[in-house]
C-alpha cells in the first residue's frame, strides 16, 4: 500500500471563491461541491483572507450559527489574535 505525501497532497487541494456575506452552511455546501479545502473571502471582488475547513468546523463547534456570515468569523479570528497578543 502507497501512502500518500501530504505535502503533495496539499499542493494539489482546490479552492473555492466566496463573498465576505456567505453563511457558513453556503460556505461548507460550496467547498463539498467544489471539493476544495480552503476558499479565497473576498469584499467586492478582491480576496481579504483565506478560510480553510477547519476554520469552518471549528466556529460551528464554538457556537456560531449556520447562518453566521464568513465576515463574522473573520472578525472572530482578528479580535483572537489581538487578545492573545502577549
Amino acid at each position: 500500500m502507497e501512502v500518500a505525501d501530504p505535502d503533495v497532497a496539499l499542493g494539489t487541494q482546490k479552492t473555492c471563491t466566496l463573498e465576505k456575506r456567505t453563511t457558513i452552511k453556503q460556505a461548507i455546501r460550496t467547498m463539498i461541491d467544489d471539493k476544495a479545502y480552503t476558499c479565497s473571502v473576498t469584499d467586492n471582488g478582491r480576496i481579504i483572507a483565506e478560510l480553510k475547513a477547519g476554520d469552518l468546523l471549528k466556529a460551528t463547534l464554538e457556537g456560531y450559527s449556520s447562518y453566521t456570515t464568513l465576515e463574522m468569523i473573520l472578525l472572530g479570528k482578528i479580535f483572537e489574535k489581538l487578545f492573545t497578543l502577549e
